[in-house]
């Protein structure tokens, strides 16, 4: 048996600051919690590729705006493709 190291984090993104302001403003968009990440795509990814670096050998998130898919779709296409390289 072996014990892997997980990242379980809470997502908030978007293409800009601006962008991502504009949706912690919105009612329906949960609060990011102490271990979330909240930022634009390189952001994110550097959050995650840090813990990666620190020996993590998954990931899993979830979307602070779900049920949304903007956010979820963002994450697969510009951080995903850094966690699987």
């Amino acid at each position: 048996d072996e014990i892997v190291q997980v990242i379980a984090s809470q997502i908030l993104i978007a293409e800009s600051e601006a962008e991502l302001e504009r949706l912690r403003a919105r009612p329906d968009v949960r609060p990011v919690t102490a271990n979330g990440i909240a930022g634009t795509p390189d952001r994110v990814a550097e959050a995650l590729l840090a813990g990666v670096a620190q020996g993590a050998r998954r990931v899993h998130v979830s979307f602070a705006d779900s049920p949304r898919s903007d956010g979820t779709q963002l994450f697969v296409e510009r951080v995903l493709p850094h966690l699987t390289a």
